[in-house]
């Protein structure tokens, strides 16, 4: 893990612009002893802190589906455009978190400016987020990408420890530094 680790940042070092970090905020939902948390922990599928930059190259590694219809899948890729509040991009909210079909400018990477009805629905978050560009079957989609929550959870489906990270809703993206991994979450070389 740490040889991949310092290949990831060797390569996100390759990429210009600064780093956008994401801390990861865990909870504890009772109390557990410090060796069984650290279990817990290695266990979550999302990097304590998440390091990007424009270009960054990110990789689906489970289904996102839209109507019904798996339309980016496990091994669908994408790159970071840059980094945005939700109130700055013009796109389909439809109730979830992240933004999806973000529309872009005529350059294919600055997105949209919302109208005005649509930036009171993003709400007051202004975070930045990855604006990501995915290669999809037909064409390509931009998406917003927000703050999601996994968790680890007892033999009755009570939730134990849980970590909020940036991705897709339902733990279906998450992103990391810039080289392939065998475990999620992570990012191609550019």
């Amino acid at each position: 893990k740490a040889m991949v680790d310092k290949a990831n940042d060797d390569r996100l070092a390759l990429l210009e612009g600064p780093d956008q970090v994401y801390h990861a905020i865990d909870k504890l939902h009772r109390e557990i002893d410090a060796d069984h948390r650290a279990r817990l922990e290695k266990r979550l599928p999302w990097e304590k802190e998440v390091r990007l930059r424009p270009g960054a190259q990110v990789m689906m590694l489970k289904n996102m589906t839209e109507d019904g219809m798996a339309d980016l899948v496990n091994g669908s890729t994408g790159v970071v455009l840059g980094f945005y509040p939700p109130a700055a991009v013009s796109g389909d909210r439809k109730g979830a978190r992240s933004v999806r079909n973000v529309r872009l400018e005529a350059d294919g990477s600055t997105p949209v400016p919302p109208e005005e009805g649509e930036a009171r629905r993003a709400g007051k978050d202004e975070n930045n987020y990855p604006l990501v560009l995915f290669k999809k079957e037909k064409g390509s989609e931009a998406v917003l990408v927000r703050m999601e929550t996994c968790k680890e959870e007892d033999a009755n489906g009570k939730p134990i420890l849980s970590r909020r990270q940036v991705g897709y809703d339902d733990s279906k993206l998450f992103v990391r530094s810039s080289h392939p991994r065998l475990s999620f979450p992570y990012v191609l070389p550019g």
